[in-house]
């Protein structure tokens, strides 16, 4: 049986908005990053054999691809 994993990532400009008191955008989108890599590489090592990653920023989806998971766009607002 083949498991595939959706990860749904906000764009980088509205991700840890609630932080926002602490860290300046940049840093935001860093951390955002940052934890995509560490959640891409825990699936790695998990179980899964393939993951997407669904956002509408291109950095997102540079960042999925250079880490092995494909991307599906969202074309609408939100990811629900």
């Amino acid at each position: 049986m083949k498991v595939i994993a959706v990860v749904p990532v906000k764009s980088l400009e509205a991700s840890k908005r609630r932080l926002s008191a602490i860290l300046n955008p940049h840093e935001r989108r860093l951390l955002t990053i940052t934890m995509l890599e560490a959640v891409l590489a825990a699936l790695k090592a998990s179980v899964v054999n393939e993951t997407v990653i669904t956002s509408n920023d291109s950095t997102v989806h540079e960042a999925a691809h250079r880490l092995g998971a494909s991307c599906i766009s969202a074309d609408r607002m939100g990811l629900n």
